[in-house]
């Protein structure tokens, strides 16, 4: 007797195919937190190792200048050299009319053209259009005490003289306003003393105009171009004492307002913009006995965003 053997197709009944297909779907979910999980521990573990310790920055020797000089000033132009241009020449005060560069690439300085006036105790900042601003000063002879101002132009290396400023003064600040212009304040003229005086020069005219005035008179105080375009005037000196007052200059209306007070009065300080729109305030002196400050202060320029973030 011949045995026959027959395939047989099995056909799945509907229902079950659902119901493999429901607990597929169910397992890839209940597995899916448990992955996010793992993914969750590991990104956590690698957030606890230890970082690489940075090996510590080092100072190293590089070209000298080819003349001593203190109270001058220095900027960074848009080609990365850095003009020197300049200050006291001697421990007596003697003002120089020199300007150097100084090369990244090379380390090296090299001369370049001298400005019209010695001066020291002066001001430069950056335009726009990448020339030099410099203002006032304390000059030679007479008279001491500078209202010019010259301008340097990277391309050719020299100096040309622009419109004076209404006021002499050293010591001051300068502030490169949003719109271009540039703000000069306070600073220091003797023998009347410092001044309150504020003018602003616009490179489209070369041409100087006085705007509205400090609610004091001071010098050696700090500058600092806030986010949202005002002006911070922090500190200084004054009549023999350091001040702990602020200022705010609005450019939109060309005025001052008082603005919080420093917890120290202090001169000759520095005041930084911070990321965070806050400004730090470090350091200065105290005293016209000259006893000099550790302490440091913020000034938030916008402490009801900063409470709401």
């Amino acid at each position: 007797m011949k045995t026959v053997c027959t395939a047989r197709i099995v056909l799945l009944n509907p229902r079950i195919l659902i119901g493999f297909a429901l607990y597929a779907a169910g397992l890839v979910l209940a597995l899916a937190p448990m992955n996010s999980a793992v993914a969750g521990d590991k990104t956590a573990a690698e957030l606890r190792a230890p970082v690489p310790a940075q090996a510590p920055g080092r100072w190293k020797v590089t070209g000298s200048m080819a003349n001593a000089r203190e109270s001058h000033t220095a900027m960074l132009l848009p080609d990365g050299r850095v003009l020197v241009a300049g200050g006291g020449g001697d421990f007596f005060g003697q003002s120089l009319a020199s300007a150097e560069l100084y090369d990244p690439a090379t380390g090296l300085w090299a001369a370049t053209g001298s400005m019209a006036n010695p001066r020291r105790a002066h001001t430069a900042t950056l335009l726009p259009n990448g020339q030099v601003l410099v203002t006032g000063g304390i000059g030679v002879g007479s008279p001491l005490f500078l209202t010019s101002a010259e301008l340097y132009d990277p391309a050719t290396g020299m100096w040309k003289e622009i419109g004076s400023m209404a006021n002499a003064r050293y010591s001051h600040t300068i502030t490169l306003l949003p719109n271009g212009q540039v703000l000069v304040a306070g600073g220091g003229r003797l023998p009347t003393g410092n001044l309150a005086s504020a003018e602003l020069y616009d490179p489209v005219t070369g041409m100087w105009m006085t705007t509205g005035s400090l609610l004091i008179t001071v010098r050696q105080h700090t500058a600092t171009l806030l986010p949202n375009g005002q002006v911070l005037v922090a500190g200084g000196f004054q009549s023999r004492h350091p001040l702990a007052k602020a200022e705010l200059y609005d450019p939109a209306t060309a005025s001052w307002t008082a603005t919080d007070r420093l917890f120290h009065g202090r001169w000759d300080h520095t005041a930084t913009l911070l990321g965070s729109g806050n400004v730090l305030v470090s350091g200065g002196t105290e005293s016209f006995s000259g006893d000099v400050l550790a302490s440091a202060e913020l000034y938030e320029s916008a402490p009801e965003m900063l409470d709401g973030q």
